[in-house]
Formats: structure tokens, sequence, C-alpha cells
């Protein structure tokens, strides 16, 4: 058998580095509203608490908030004609997204990953190209900032998306030995496509940037649940922003995660990203702006 290490080896040298997050500044965000006169603000309170634990900045902020939508295509699945259009019209300034972006002064990137040559998921996808799509997922990150968002556009992707969802319960099920990451991997290798596999390098980069996250779409809560069933650690800079439709939310709630938006959002990629952070704008007032 060949001792050379193989690309999951380097992911899984990734994911035991991911750095903690700052409790002191958690703690900082929860003494502030504390001092608030008339105020119950649980909720928001842990909303708080979790971005001041992955921020820099002395309070939370979301003052510098980046969405990022990570393009794909299946073969057999999907309508190329979708994505270039999205595309078109999101670089145009002409998508849904884009209006609430410019509303909230949010910017947004359309991240391509060969829509034009669509992944085969009858084909054995090996090692190497699957860590090439997730190393190609980082680049969501490049914009820095105080949050960033992450959702997808990859018709048909839902059944992916399930499958892999189906899978990890599984193996979570089976009782996977700790810290064996390496079946959840195959179950990528043999289910994922290029978007939910770039979604895992973007939300491995945020957590080495200490940068917290928010994601929607079939594609990322894949990406989300899989990283989530290794070891929920490694998504602790994470949250669900909203969902497209009542099965996401049966998806999402079953792991016993609550979206920020509780409402089913289905106006196109990114703009569930948006309302949360406006939401979450209007949280960080709570510990920003000094009391009248």
């Amino acid at each position: 058998m060949s001792s050379e290490q193989s690309p999951f080896d380097d992911l899984a040298g990734l994911l035991a580095q991911l750095p903690e997050g700052d409790r002191n500044k958690a703690d900082k965000v929860n003494s502030e509203i504390s001092k608030k006169p008339n105020t119950q603000p649980m909720g928001l309170q842990n909303i708080l608490q979790w971005l001041a634990l992955w921020q820099e900045a002395e309070l939370p902020t979301v003052g510098q908030t980046h969405i990022c939508v990570l393009a794909s295509s299946y073969k057999g699945l999907s309508d190329i004609s979708v994505v270039s259009d999205y595309i078109e019209r999101a670089s145009k300034g002409r998508a849904p997204v884009n209006h609430m972006c410019i509303k909230n002064g949010i910017g947004l990137r359309v991240l391509e990953l060969a829509p034009d040559v669509p992944h085969d998921v009858t084909v054995d996808w090996n090692e190497r190209d699957c860590m090439g799509a997730i190393a190609f997922g980082m680049e969501a990150t490049a914009s820095g900032g105080d949050l960033l968002g992450l959702s997808d556009l990859a018709p048909g992707n839902e059944k992916q998306a399930k499958l892999i969802i189906k899978s990890c319960r599984d193996l979570l099920e089976r009782e996977t030995q700790a810290g064996d990451i390496q079946p959840f991997l195959q179950v990528l290798r043999e289910h994922g496509g290029r978007e939910i596999a770039a979604v895992i390098g973007a939300l491995i980069a945020a957590r080495s940037r200490r940068l917290p996250v928010l994601i929607e779409g079939w594609g990322a809560l894949a990406a989300f649940i899989l990283l989530r069933s290794m070891n929920e650690e490694y998504v602790a800079h994470v949250r669900v922003a909203a969902v497209s439709t009542v099965e996401q939310y049966d998806v999402v709630t079953s792991f016993g995660i609550t979206p920020i938006i509780a409402e089913c959002v289905g106006v196109g990629p990114g703009c569930g990203i948006a309302l949360a952070t406006s939401f979450i704008a209007g949280a960080v007032t709570l510990v920003t702006v000094p009391d009248a």
C-alpha cells in the first residue's frame, strides 16, 4: 500500500488547525446587553455573542458584509441557461439580490465554478479534483470584511444535497468513530458537486480568518451539514440565514438548527442572507448605540 498522503489528508490537517473564537469578546457583549434597561433580548443576545466570538472588532459589526454566490451545474440535472442568465443579470445589477445588497450596503460576488462544463455525478470524482473545487471555494473569503454570506446556484443540486444529508444521517446513526472524517469526505466525493465542495472550502477559509458566515441554499446547507456531522465545532462560526422552502426548514430544524429568518425566502440566491444581515444590523444597535 502506498504511503503517499492523499489530498483529503491535507484537508484533515486544515480542519485540525481551525482557530477558536474569542470568548472574552462574547462575554463583553453579554455584559453590555445586560446594562440596557427594560430589555430581555435572549435571541438577539445569542446572535450578538456569536458574532463577537468570531470577529476581531471590539464590538460586533456588519459594516462590511459580502455575499458570494457559488455557481455551478450538473450534467443531466441543470439547465445551464438558468445559470448563465443569472450571472449576466447579477453582473448588470438586475438580480433580486442586487437590489437588496444596494439597499443594505452589502457587497456581492458570483464565483463561477465552470458552470458551462456540467459536473457528472455518475463518473468517479477523484480526490484531487474534489480538493481543487474546495481550494477554489476558499477564494470566497478574499474580500474579508466583518461577515460573509454564502449561497449557491446549481439547478438540480437539491437532489445531490439531499443524498449528502441522508448519507450524513446514516453515518451518524452508525456512530462513526469520533474524529474519522474520511467517510464524510467520501460522501462528498460520491454525491457532491463543485459548488458544494467550494462552500466547504469557503467555510474552512472563513474559520481560518475568524470570519463569521451566514449560509442559505441546498448546496450550502449540504456542505454545512456535512462539516457539522464531522464535528459541530467545525461550523461554530456559521449560522443558517434563511431557508427557501418548507422542506429546507424541516431539514434544518431536524438537526436542531434554527434559521435566523424563520419565514421561507424563495426569491433568489443571496436574498435570505441580505434579509438576515439587515436583522443582525438592527440587533447590533443594542451594543453599539449609546442609551438615550
